[in-house]
């Protein structure tokens, strides 16, 4: 999910609170069901300084599926999706985010370091062997 999906499940006043309780989070972790489904979890502190465990479930490509919360708002049926959700969901997000940019920046150095080692052996007439071990596509 990207922010803009997060702040239409929220609506944008539960959105923009949620927001301010990313720092809140403690205790994250993210697991894989055998169904590819990812559940990742916190714990995240309220207003009141009292801990709430919060949970989602995102489908392999990063869509929602569901996510529930400990605190009064979800457990009173206030509303469906409170800023604890949401704070786990945008620092979801934003790791994602920060995973895909270090795995492009990562690519491109690998890309430029296989580009240097077949310019390097063929210098010395062996680029043939690297071929073998490290084909350029």
């Amino acid at each position: 999910m990207d922010a803009d999906e997060i702040r239409t499940l929220l609506g944008d006043n539960i959105f923009e609170r949620a927001k301010k309780y990313r720092k809140r989070i403690q205790q994250s972790t993210c697991t894989v069901n055998a169904d590819g489904v990812r559940h990742i979890s916190a714990m995240v502190q309220g207003s009141g300084g009292s801990y709430y465990y919060t949970q989602a479930w995102l489908r392999e490509n990063g869509s929602f599926v569901s996510a529930s919360c400990s605190c009064p708002y979800n457990q009173n049926g206030e509303g469906t999706y409170c800023k604890h959700i949401g704070a786990l969901l945008l620092d979801d997000a934003e790791n994602a985010r920060n995973a895909k940019e270090v795995g492009s920046a990562l690519g491109k150095y690998m890309e430029a370091k296989k580009l240097y080692l077949h310019s390097r052996f063929a210098k010395e007439g062996i680029e043939s062997l690297l071929d073998e071990v490290l084909p350029l596509k």
